[in-house]
């Protein structure tokens, strides 16, 4: 089981540092079958992140739009 905030959640979605690193922890849990867990607050939580990204413009519109849409 492996409980991911909104935090590193963005980070699965956008390159951050430390991106690499979820996504093969992430990766590993699913191959053994682990279940991934978040909190009901994190859907808000995870499109705020995106869209003041946008806003302070470490996204572009392109790439909001793809991380907004994998979300």
């Amino acid at each position: 089981m492996l409980y991911l905030d909104s935090s590193a959640l963005v980070k699965h979605y956008v390159w951050e540092p430390g991106t690499d690193s979820l996504n093969a922890r992430v990766a590993a849990e699913e191959r053994a079958g682990h279940s991934l867990f978040t909190s009901v607050l994190t859907f808000a939580d995870v499109h705020h992140a995106l869209a003041s990204k946008l806003k302070d413009k470490s996204l572009c519109p392109v790439a909001f739009a793809q991380a907004n849409g994998k979300f």
